[in-house]
């Protein structure tokens, strides 16, 4: 049998914790500083790529 999963606690942020982060422009998902870049600009990609099949498929 599996091991039974044991319920995590959930991770205490401090206020300056959460007013280090940034929503994305596109998508509007938090993200912290460090990974906010990387993350728009996957994310443009991916709503570019969405826009364009969007218009080939009308």
């Amino acid at each position: 049998m599996a091991p039974a999963c044991r319920s995590r606690a959930k991770y205490n942020y401090s206020e300056e914790t959460r007013n280090g982060q940034s929503p994305c422009q596109y998508c509007g998902k938090i993200y912290r500083p460090q990974s906010i870049k990387q993350h728009e600009a996957s994310c443009k990609s991916r709503q570019l790529a969405a826009k364009a099949r969007e218009r080939c498929n009308k």
